[in-house]
């Protein structure tokens, strides 16, 4: 009880000096049940989720559907489109879309509709009722809710609701309560005032088609000779193809049977790194002026300048490159990695934050099939901390590696596939089992 009182506290205080996005009660919050719990694991930071353990005697899965008032129940006729306003944290404005109002006709469908439109609500909102009252609406989120979503995405995810239903007559103030309870966000939650971007996505579109893809970006990796000089691998041409390839395509951690199995973020990254991007800057590499009214846009809904961009579209190219010709990248994926993609302008902007590595794949052995080849593949990882498997205990001396490779590494089984250009493509990964486990004494 204690521990709760106090993770519902800390929440409090940190949504309240953001944005003084509500007026909260920071007295602690009582519970009427003992069946579920939460620990706290320090504060909570804004660019992460809350560090929290939460677990409930009913899940998500397990609750009937949530009550909801019908628009006519609102007194409101049956829409057919939702004019769905996305608020920016960061730059403190709206952006605007109409997105087809299909199914039921209830608030709950309207607030659903209204988070899809976040790239980090990938998953149904955990509402557990909604209620109105004249133009008064209470929306009671389970504690789920809280797990779920970091400072910044609460935010967010609350005011997108909160603007989308008064800009469509379905409420004129608001509530969050979380299992009921009104502390925590507030018994009245204060809408940011609306600010909307004024976008110009069939220009934004047109500049994005007007700049030609330039290829992947140049692919630094060891010559045959260094690889076996420092690992005691000896690779011919063919080995080092497959190297090459599964260098671009990078860290895989589980198995993935084909290209649409492999871990989403994981492949958005690495896409993204071997796409060239472009600056709205004079003297960078690939400066590219047109793209200034699409840097104005991104920058007012991030409240600062930026001038580095990736085309969402050659993003896409680089993965149809990386995993076949048919293969199509989510450009929504990158959200986690801090990689923001505007569908409305079409590119994608970088974190500015943290440290890239070098992905090392060291073929062992390899076999030709009917389409391509499969390969015994040892994956190592180098950055400035020094070079090992993902998630050493430590980096590996340049002695020891040799030695590692040979009796301590962990195997992969990875097929790769010949398009019909003579190019190598992604195909499976699978961890060899009763292999050495990669650790290190």
């Amino acid at each position: 009880m204690l521990k709760r009182g106090i993770f519902l506290l800390c929440l409090l205080l940190i949504l309240g000096c953001s944005h003084e996005a509500a007026e909260m009660d920071s007295a602690e919050i009582p519970r009427s049940s003992g069946e579920s719990g939460i620990e706290t694991a320090g504060p909570l930071r804004a660019d992460e989720p809350p560090r929290t353990s939460f677990s409930s005697s009913q899940s998500s899965e397990d609750r009937p559907a949530p009550p909801s008032p019908t628009l006519a129940e609102c007194g409101l006729q049956p829409i057919e489109t939702l004019e769905v306003y996305r608020f920016w944290g960061d730059g403190e404005i709206y952006s605007h879309e109409r997105i087809a109002f299909e199914g039921e006709q209830t608030l709950l469908a309207m607030i659903g509709l209204a988070v899809s439109s976040l790239p980090f609500a990938d998953e149904p909102l955990p509402v557990l009722g909604v209620t109105r009252e004249k133009d008064f609406v209470t929306v009671d989120l389970s504690e789920e809710f809280i797990d779920r979503f970091s400072k910044r995405e609460i935010f967010e995810l609350l005011n997108t609701v909160s603007m989308t239903l008064m800009q469509n007559g379905a409420a004129g103030s608001f509530r969050y309560t979380v299992e009921g309870e009104t502390g925590l966000l507030g018994d009245l939650w204060k809408v940011m005032p609306l600010a909307v971007a004024q976008e110009k996505p069939e220009e934004y579109a047109k500049i994005c088609a007007s700049i030609p893809y330039l290829g992947m970006t140049r692919l630094y990796f060891p010559t045959a000779g260094e690889i076996t000089d420092r690992f005691g691998v000896a690779m011919d041409e063919t080995a080092m193809e497959i190297a090459r390839l599964l260098a671009r395509v990078g860290k895989m951690e589980r198995d993935a049977a084909s290209p649409q199995e492999l871990e989403p973020s994981r492949l958005y990254l690495s896409c993204v790194w071997n796409t060239p991007a472009f600056y709205t800057v004079s003297g960078e590499e690939n400066y590219e002026p047109g793209l200034i009214p699409i840097a104005d846009s991104v920058s007012a809904k991030l409240g600062m300048s930026e001038s580095m961009f990736w085309i969402g579209e050659h993003v896409r190219q680089t993965a149809r490159i990386l995993c076949g010709d048919d293969f199509e990248l989510d450009l929504t994926r990158g959200e986690g990695l801090k990689y923001r993609y505007f569908p409305l302008e079409g590119v994608i902007t970088p974190p500015h934050m943290g440290g890239g590595y070098d992905t090392i794949p060291l073929i062992l052995s390899y076999e030709e099939t009917e389409d391509g080849f499969c390969a015994e593949v040892v994956y190592l990882f180098e950055s400035m901390g020094g070079i090992g498997p993902w998630g050493m205990e430590r980096t590996l001396t340049e002695e020891e590696l040799p030695g590692y490779v040979a009796d301590k590494a962990q195997r992969a089984e990875v097929e790769v596939r010949r398009a019909e250009d003579g190019r190598l493509c992604f195909g499976s990964f699978h961890i060899k089992t009763n292999q050495p486990s990669g650790h290190l004494q």
